[in-house]
């Protein structure tokens, strides 16, 4: 198929584009290391997605290592490398999952069962899950070191880790997770899930159906991965907005909505040109910000919503954010009234000519074009699309061309990197300071 004249606001492509069993999925990457972009959103799925998830592979399950069913789709994952590592820009949710579950047989098989035939699987398992166990000597005492092929997240890593990790023979189950996250451990509690309800399946022989499992999960199910080189935050917003302009159609893949506070959170960050520097911003703004509205909106813990009453963080964000627009908006508009006075004062004849540039300056936002398949959604994402128009018009006022750096670095000579990594640094201020404000507001308690 040729799209070379395609919208460039519509992901479609047919290059790089793989229909893989999910065994072929985690082995594609060789000896590049899976990981999920460091600011993407938590784990987030729920009891129910969970139930949807464990179904289809027992549907497919069969103790064949070849697919003896007609292969049973996960949906789509895209995926990009930079490096030394393959980045997940969409089916995070999925990979980690299918991470947890087949970590959950394996600590089942080795509950109930203690043969060889037991043994092979537990390794077969880990083969998967893990590049390379490393032996590490801890005093007297040799210890295995675990190194996942998946790395989630920043906030999930540590109790994925401990979920995925295997039990040693004097624990006999694992660790708590001491994950920073605001929520209460989604991660752990999918772990649960799993051991839980898998023996629910067993008909006769723990270890059977244990096999049947793996091999379903790892044979009978497939992914369709697409590979892209486009800029990252990019991608992510367009498959956000796709999957919400699929929302009310059917789709057989499981999966929870982006809230506008990830979008949010996605782009702001994105303009941190070092990692750690991200990081520290996340930190030291975000993460305050986050667990302030929570605490402003009474419930420290949130569990997973089970009444209208109960509301997600990502969702508390969501309310917070529209708050901060309307209070933005109402300054920026006062601010406007202002210089309007004043300039009537100065010179009633002169009055029309600044103020239309005023007028057209202060409503850029509304005018950008953002193509086609992102104006049919701002129904959708309203305060985010407001938002990102408030950035931009920040960094447009400090004269910062973002398509200018954000823009491939290939081929420039280096007074003209310098001026780029000088417009990068001027960026990141800027959106520091606007996270700054964000959660100055946040701690006024006018806003809820």
């Amino acid at each position: 198929m040729n799209v070379r004249n395609a919208n460039p606001n519509i992901i479609c492509t047919s290059n790089n584009c793989k229909f893989l069993t999910v065994g072929e999925t985690l082995s594609a990457t060789k000896s590049k290391r899976l990981k999920i972009p460091t600011f993407q959103r938590r784990y987030c799925w729920g009891r129910q997605v969970l139930k949807k998830f464990l179904e289809d592979v027992n549907n497919h399950a069969t103790r064949s290592s070849v697919g003896t069913f007609r292969p049973h789709s996960f949906g789509r994952i895209v995926t990009t490398e930079r490096g030394n590592e393959v980045l997940v820009v969409d089916g995070q949710q999925r990979l980690t999952t299918i991470n947890l579950l087949l970590a959950s047989i394996r600590d089942l098989v080795q509950k109930h069962d203690k043969t060889s035939e037991s043994l092979s699987l537990q390794a077969e398992i880990n083969k998967v899950l893990f590049e390379k166990v490393v032996k590490q000597n801890s005093g007297s005492d040799e210890k295995a070191m675990y190194r996942p092929k998946l790395t989630p997240s920043l906030d999930d890593r540590t109790a994925f880790l401990n979920c995925i990790t295997p039990i040693t023979s004097s624990e006999s189950t694992p660790k708590p997770a001491s994950s920073p996250s605001l929520v209460k451990d989604h991660i752990t509690k999918a772990k649960e899930f799993f051991i839980a309800s898998i023996p629910r399946l067993f008909r006769g022989s723990p270890l059977e159906r244990c096999q049947a499992l793996c091999r379903g999960l790892l044979h009978n199910c497939k992914l369709l991965r697409f590979e892209t080189d486009g800029d990252l935050w990019t991608v992510y917003e367009r498959l956000a907005f796709r999957q919400h302009s699929l929302r009310g159609m059917y789709n057989p893949a499981p999966g929870v909505q982006c809230a506008e506070a990830d979008l949010l959170k996605n782009f702001l960050l994105s303009f941190f040109p070092e990692e750690r520097e991200g990081i520290s911003a996340y930190r030291e703004l975000w993460v305050p910000l986050e667990r302030q509205v929570v605490r402003v909106m009474g419930k420290s813990d949130p569990e997973p919503a089970k009444s209208a009453r109960e509301i997600p963080v990502g969702n508390r964000l969501d309310l917070f954010l529209a708050a901060y627009l309307k209070n933005q908006q109402t300054a920026e508009k006062n601010q406007q009234t202002a210089e309007q006075k004043d300039e009537l004062e100065e010179s009633d004849s002169d009055f029309k000519r600044p103020m239309k540039r005023k007028r057209a300056a202060a409503g850029a936002h509304k005018k950008k074009n953002y193509g086609g398949a992102v104006h049919f959604l701002q129904g959708a994402f309203p305060t985010y699309l407001k938002l990102r128009g408030h950035v931009e018009n920040s960094l447009a006022r400090e004269g910062v061309d973002v398509t200018a750096w954000q823009a491939p670095g290939i081929g420039i000579t280096s007074t003209e990197r310098e001026a780029r990594e000088k417009r990068q640094r001027q960026a990141a201020a800027t959106v520091k300071r606007i996270m700054q404000s964000m959660l100055s507001f946040s701690k006024t308690g006018t806003w809820y």
